[in-house]
């Protein structure tokens, strides 16, 4: 549709979540209230059609409690709205004194003078496989962030509505706490199977806590039309957990197995080449990892087309994982320290040289610095102090925890980025999500609470073991769940792999590629070669090789 004043809107991503509304408000996903009023269909764009000032737009999205992008026309303005993880993304890009919104980043590009590559963002993609801030791999084409609202006028004007920023955790004993949280996750799950209005649900079923956890709040929320899978190589350690839960709890379990027939000549089928470049929105590395297994359980008819996808990330994140996986520390630091530590465990598919860690930490640093929600500081001083290495004290009620700094920048980026955006598959196939671990008071209740009980996941893993687990029989003498200690001793391993020959890693890799990965890449790294490229050796890091399959696809698209 196109208005007066010069706006025009490309909506047509309608598989899984439909666009619904009018000209002048557009919405898809579904979400609860304030107030807990549920919110699908045309009453989705009812709810922000209310709000007849960009105040009101943006205190609309941040009381919603779900999944959604919305596209609000108001007095020659465009707004736009997606939820904390941007599950649902939003582009736009001017064209010459024109505004182009769409949900579909490659369609932006013939509205550019010239597609170029964005070469920072590129750089950045090749040691993350996503894209941070606004932009993406295509000079001139923007990316709506997650938990942001932006206003599109003579000017982008962008704003957080939304934060994992905490100053201070609750003052509670451990006993109040942890049956805050069974109610918080009571409630998370009673809205998340009121969402489902009656349809089935399907959980991608690991041997880990999260998706677990999801089987067994269907069960005990009395869910009856549910379905379980597990993928990957025959015989996997993490199928046989996952059929055992499946089984205890009463639900039927299919496996998925991944073989050469299975995942044969993919690169050539056109439903795989109309589905990397809507998974990937020049933004995001896009995902194998479930794609045959969907595919499959959707030929063979396993699941209804209605059914709703309900996978198991990121509850460990909620739990505190990443002061196990980081080693975040307790303690104040600057920004320049947070910026160091978020290249070395976040870039790190590439080895950058001196001058490109250089230009990567400031734009990290400048993210960071970008991140704030009004009446919430980053560090007390003036900026130009916080880019120096200094500790700093004399917190007050404003000042976020450094370490809640280092979660906000991995919600918004990474997770957001590259494990949330996983879900393209499932749209691509015409199913709908949820997102029971993102649900927005769940995530306020984890971002408050006490550190000492997110080092180690304490309070999360007690909550699931002994409430959960245990009552319905699902808890085992063997878990997959990776404990502090296994964190590092994973890091201890990293170290001692480097000093083993060749023979030896390739072994390894092959035991340990329960998901056919290397087969499956090895598709991506034969097209590479046939076209005249010369692919480096990957071993392990498949993703790497999806990394560079897709920037040198793009790179031929754009050259054209």
């Amino acid at each position: 549709m196109q208005n007066k004043v010069n706006i025009k809107i490309i909506l047509e991503d309608c598989r899984g979540f439909p666009w619904y509304g009018d000209d002048q408000c557009r919405v898809h996903g579904s979400f609860f209230d304030s107030d807990g009023k549920y919110y699908s269909g045309n009453a989705m764009s009812g709810y922000f059609a209310a709000a007849g000032t960009y105040e009101a737009f943006r205190t609309l999205a941040a009381q919603v409690n779900g999944v959604f992008s919305v596209v609000r026309m108001n007095a020659g303005e465009c707004w736009l709205a997606t939820d904390l993880v941007r599950s649902l993304p939003l582009f736009y890009c001017r064209s010459g004194t024109d505004w182009v919104v769409s949900d579909h980043a490659d369609l932006l590009m013939e509205y550019l003078d010239e597609a170029a590559f964005n070469e920072t963002a590129r750089l950045e993609f090749r040691g993350t496989g996503y894209v941070t801030g606004s932009e993406t791999l295509v000079k001139g084409i923007q990316q709506l962030q997650a938990g942001e609202v932006l206003r599109l006028g003579e000017k982008a004007d962008h704003g957080f509505y939304h934060t994992y920023r905490t100053a201070a955790g609750m003052e509670i004993s451990y006993g109040q706490l942890l049956k805050q949280a069974e109610a918080e996750m009571e409630q998370t799950f009673s809205r998340m199977v009121q969402s489902l209005e009656g349809r089935a649900a399907v959980v991608p079923l690991s041997g880990g806590f999260d998706s677990r956890l999801i089987a067994v709040m269907l069960k005990r929320h009395r869910h009856r039309k549910v379905v379980c899978f597990t993928y990957g190589r025959k015989g996997n350690e993490e199928a046989a957990i996952s059929e055992r839960v499946a089984r205890e709890l009463g639900f039927p379990w299919h496996f998925v197995e991944y073989n050469e027939q299975l995942i044969a000549e993919f690169i050539r089928d056109p439903e795989f080449n109309a589905f990397y470049p809507r998974a990937s929105n020049l933004t995001s590395m896009f995902f194998l990892q479930e794609y045959f297994a969907v595919k499959y359980l959707r030929d063979q008819g396993t699941i209804p087309g209605d059914a709703v996808f309900i996978p198991g990330h990121s509850g460990d994140f909620l739990g505190g994982s990443q002061f196990a996986k980081h080693r975040l520390p307790v303690e104040q630091e600057a920004v320049s320290t947070l910026a160091r530590r978020i290249l070395e465990v976040k870039y790190h598919f590439e080895r950058y040289n001196k001058s490109e860690r250089s230009l990567m930490l400031k734009r990290i640093t400048d993210h960071l610095l970008q991140k704030q929600v009004p009446g919430q500081r980053l560090l007390p001083g003036r900026i130009t102090d916080q880019l120096q290495q200094k500790q700093v004290s004399g917190l007050d009620s404003a000042t976020a925890r450094s370490w809640s700094v280092h979660e906000d920048w991995d919600l918004k980026e990474k997770l957001a980025k590259f494990n949330v955006n996983s879900n393209a598959t499932y749209t691509f196939f015409g199913y709908a999500f949820r997102l029971p671990y993102y649900d927005r008071e769940l995530v306020n209740f984890f971002r408050d609470v006490p550190v000492a009980v997110k080092r180690g996941k304490s309070l999360y893993d007690d909550l699931l073991v002994n409430e959960y687990f245990i009552p319905e029989g699902v808890h085992f003498d063997v878990e997959l769940q990776t404990p502090d200690r296994a964190y590092a001793m994973a890091r201890f391993r990293g170290r001692i792999k480097r000093l083993l020959p060749q023979w030896v890693l390739a072994l390894r890799r092959r035991k340990s590629d329960v998901l056919f990965y290397r087969e499956i890449t090895s598709q991506l790294r034969q097209d590479l070669v046939d076209r005249g490229g010369r692919p480096a050796a990957y071993g392990s890091r498949y993703n790497k090789m999806i990394i560079d399959w897709y920037l040198s696809t793009l790179h031929e698209k754009i050259s054209k």
